[in-house]
């Protein structure tokens, strides 16, 4: 796994500013993925494949940073294509994962139901988060008129049913209010990077993937915060993984860690890197337990 190129991208994923809806959506493109992943988390059908939807949310967008925003008329002249394109494929080398590519071709042209459920919603969030407090609904006429046009190229049909959720307003009350958004989405797009770099080294499987994902996801929230989203599926698996402190729980925290580090990394203070490292460290692997995390970073430069 090549660190340095994640902590260079982390940085500039949480500074970016999301290009959709630039008016009116002040959220950086971090902030953006991470918005997308946890309404999939919360609404993804019982019959689609998760992990394939987290997969997809949380790595799609990454070449935005380096590819820069676009206007209608470089987007529908495929010039901005093909930059984001070459962009990509840049990234996914230098990253070492193929995820990247998949969601970037999956954006473009879904075929599978979880592939066109993440495209739909990835044009979404400002609208969930903000429909249900205008009285008028006035932006979900904007949206429906907006995205059901004829000839737009997304319906957007796939994801709309999340507009009739019961609990579409405490869940998106609760999204507004995390100041770490960008955060989280930096510790879930890890794990997917580690469980990668893992798969080569120790024996893993697809269920860890998914279930650190949930736990990155989550971890974050209060348990007053979990039962206000009425997922008393998603409160028992919380609990189920902190009382037993499984071994995904402990790859979670090591991973926060790692984030904490890399946060650290990009503010330039060299002997806060240090000291946090040392402390991280201190009890050897009593903090640390899981031993790729423990040497990734005694190994953090």
């Amino acid at each position: 796994m090549n660190i340095q190129k994640f902590i260079e991208l982390s940085g500039k994923m949480k500074t970016t500013p999301h290009c959709q809806y630039p008016r009116i959506n002040s959220t950086f493109v971090a902030e953006h993925n991470f918005q997308v992943a946890f309404f999939a988390l919360m609404y993804a059908p019982a019959d689609y494949d998760l992990l394939q939807c987290l997969t997809m949310a949380i790595t799609h967008n990454i070449q935005i940073p380096y590819s820069g925003h676009f206007t209608s008329e470089q987007w529908e002249s495929g010039h901005q294509y093909k930059m984001e394109q070459m962009e990509i494929q840049r990234l996914s080398s230098s990253l070492g994962m193929i995820e990247p590519q998949e969601a970037f071709d999956a954006m473009h042209n879904p075929k599978t139901k979880e592939e066109k459920f993440i495209a739909s919603l990835d044009h979404l969030p400002f609208f969930l988060l903000n429909h249900h407090k205008l009285r008028d609904g006035g932006w979900r006429e904007m949206f429906l008129n907006e995205f059901r046009r004829e000839g737009s190229k997304f319906t957007h049909k796939d994801a709309l049913f999340i507009f009739e959720q019961p609990n579409l307003k405490e869940v998106a009350e609760l999204i507004e209010k995390m100041g770490n958004a960008a955060k989280i989405w930096s510790q879930a797009f890890l794990v997917i990077c580690l469980h990668m770099y893992r798969a080569s080294i120790f024996d893993t499987n697809h269920r860890d993937l998914l279930d650190c994902l949930k736990l990155a996801l989550i971890d974050p929230l209060t348990k007053n915060q979990l039962q206000r989203l009425n997922r008393p599926d998603l409160v028992s698996f919380y609990n189920e993984h902190f009382q037993k402190q499984t071994d995904d729980m402990q790859r979670v925290d090591g991973i926060q860690k790692l984030e904490m580090l890399i946060n650290t990394k990009l503010s330039h203070s060299v002997v806060a890197v240090e000291e946090l490292k040392q402390n991280f460290l201190m009890f050897g692997e009593a903090t640390v337990p899981d031993r790729l995390m423990h040497r990734l970073i005694s190994d953090f430069q």
